[in-house]
């Protein structure tokens, strides 16, 4: 079980350490660094493009 604990503590940390990371190359960056997808509407046939998808398998 300490092996376990002392893994677990480990995954922590790192993660920590890499959130800072990313945090302070965020800020120091003066424009957002955010890579958001466009906004596309669904098609007007898509109830058909859902049955050929669940046909197909």
């Amino acid at each position: 079980m300490p092996g376990l604990t002392i893994f677990f503590m480990v995954v922590v940390v790192v993660l920590a350490l890499f959130s800072i990371k990313t945090a302070l190359a965020a800020l120091k960056d003066p424009k957002p660094t955010a890579k958001e997808t466009p906004y596309e509407p669904m098609p007007e046939n898509v109830e058909e493009i859902v049955a050929q998808a669940k046909g197909a398998h």
